[in-house]
């Protein structure tokens, strides 16, 4: 429902090329003001997102010139196997995902500098042994879409355009879902920030970069 969402809401925000990769159907679920629509169903998701950025941008270019991309958006759980690609890229890239009650933006990870997906889950597996287990299940369950509320779901889908947009417009500042995520749960409504630093088990090179920046090292240089 999100992914739909976000390309929309970014494309109407100026952002030239916007493209969308999800060849799955689009189920009843999917649809949502600024996404997809009752025409879309049963048709590739990613087709349907092009439509909606068509909608909302017609300028706007939504077709793969394979260029390496700003920014990527994950619009849910997604296979290490892409996560991986992406760190080895060095592609920043902002996760999101939605739930039958619960919103998650973050964190944006930018390879080598900030925590990424994998300290995430290694900070999780410490507070729970379970997590791995849980994770794995998720992932890799082929289950029918999880039932989100609409207003829940659009709310997630606007933050994490704004998050992509602070980021595109000033990549060399820190967004506030660096090292981090906003969660809201409902029935509270309350956005809050929940923190993940980079895991010093972690390979992806950020606890080193924190660490270097946290002290005097080798290279000479201080954090003041």
């Amino acid at each position: 429902m999100t992914g739909a969402c976000v390309a929309s809401f970014l494309a109407a925000s100026g952002v030239g090329h916007v493209t969308c990769a999800d060849p799955e159907p689009a189920e009843p679920a999917d649809l949502a003001p600024a996404g997809l629509v009752l025409a879309d169903l049963g048709q590739p998701r990613q087709a349907g997102a092009a439509r909606a950025v068509a909608r909302a941008a017609p300028e706007v270019r939504t077709g793969d010139d394979g260029a390496v991309p700003d920014l990527v958006i994950l619009t849910g759980l997604t296979l290490p196997g892409l996560t991986e690609q992406l760190m080895r890229d060095r592609v920043p890239h902002l996760a999101l995902r939605t739930g039958e009650a619960i919103g998650v933006v973050g964190p944006l990870v930018r390879p080598g500098s900030s925590a990424c997906l994998n300290c995430v889950d290694l900070r999780k597996t410490e507070a729970d042994p379970l997590w791995p287990k849980i994770l794995a299940q998720a992932t890799f369950a082929r289950c029918q879409p999880q039932a989100c509320d609409t207003v829940l779901a659009a709310m997630t889908a606007t933050l994490a355009s704004a998050q992509a947009l602070a980021y595109i417009d000033r990549p060399e500042h820190v967004p506030v879902t660096s090292d981090g995520t906003l969660e809201v749960v409902l029935p509270d409504w309350q956005w809050r920030r929940r923190t993940w630093l980079p895991h010093p088990a972690c390979s992806c090179g950020a606890f080193a970069a924190l660490t270097c920046t946290n002290r005097a090292c080798a290279c000479g240089t201080m954090s003041v």
